[in-house]
C-alpha cells in the first residue's frame, strides 16, 4: 500500500498512523526494516544525537526519559542519546560512575515500549 497525502488536503501521516507494511510513494524503503549488525530496526528512521537540555546535574531526568519515549512512540526505530561525557566536567549527561546504568535501563525500557533501539553517544573532549 502506498501513502502519499497531498499537503493541501491536510497534514502528512505520521509514522504511528501508517498501517504495518505501508509504503510511502516517495520513500518506498523508509518504513521497511533494516538489519544493523545483529539488530533489526523496525524502519529506517533515526533520531540523531542532540542535546534537548533536559538532563540535570549530569543525569537523566523524568523529562528526558519521557522525551525519548515520545520519539520512540512517534516512530523512530533508532534513537541516539545526546553526547554522554566520560569525564565529570563536560556536557549535560555524565557516564562517570555506576549510577548511569540504572538511568540507561530506564530510558531503554521507555524506548522499548515502541520496539525502538536506544544507543548512547559517549564523548570525551581532548585538550
Amino acid at each position: 500500500m502506498a501513502v502519499d497525502r497531498d499537503t493541501k488536503k491536510g497534514p502528512l501521516l505520521t509514522v504511528a498512523e501508517l498501517a504495518p507494511g505501508a509504503r510511502h510513494a516517495k520513500f518506498p524503503h523508509l518504513f521497511s526494516p533494516i538489519r544493523l549488525g545483529p539488530i533489526t530496526a523496525k524502519n529506517r528512521i533515526v533520531n540523531s544525537a542532540h542535546q534537548p537540555r533536559f538532563a540535570h546535574a549530569g543525569h537523566y531526568t523524568e523529562q528526558l526519559i519521557a522525551y525519548h519515549r515520545e520519539r520512540a512512540q512517534g516512530g523512530a526505530a533508532v534513537i541516539v542519546s545526546g553526547a554522554t561525557s566520560v569525564t565529570p566536567d563536560y556536557l549535560d549527561l555524565k557516564n562517570v560512575d555506576g549510577r548511569i546504568v540504572d538511568e540507561y535501563q530506564q530510558v531503554m525500557e521507555a524506548a522499548m515500549t515502541a520496539y525502538t533501539v536506544f544507543c548512547s553517544d559517549a564523548s570525551k573532549m581532548f585538550a
